[in-house]
């Protein structure tokens, strides 16, 4: 994968027992290659880079994570002026194993 692409991953400690409402903040049936594809061509058109946040809506962190890249001014500027940003979900319903290869290579 090009060096352009970014990826966030939040990882939940094993154990923790953090009640959290269920927030849909990712889509387990979004078809996160197609996403990635898109967001690949418009940033090349734009001229920026593309973050690609993954986590789930079962996390807490995730969660948490979301609302500070959609309330921090200064972390939504950034985002904006350099970032096309997709979400990708990792879950037991869809762990978009196919694109986290991918991203590895």
């Amino acid at each position: 994968m090009k060096k352009s692409v970014f990826i966030v991953a939040i990882t939940l400690l094993v154990g923790a027992n953090i009640s959290v409402a269920q927030v849909q903040i990712y889509n387990p049936q979004a078809d996160a290659i197609a996403d990635l594809d898109s967001a690949l061509k418009i940033a090349k058109k734009e001229n920026k880079n593309v973050l690609v946040q993954i986590g789930g809506n079962w996390c807490p962190w995730c969660a948490k994570m979301h609302n500070l890249f959609e309330t921090d001014s200064s972390i939504v500027n950034i985002l904006h002026e350099n970032y096309i940003t997709i979400r990708v979900n990792y879950s037991k319903e869809n762990k978009n194993l196919e694109l986290l290869g991918k991203l590895e290579n």
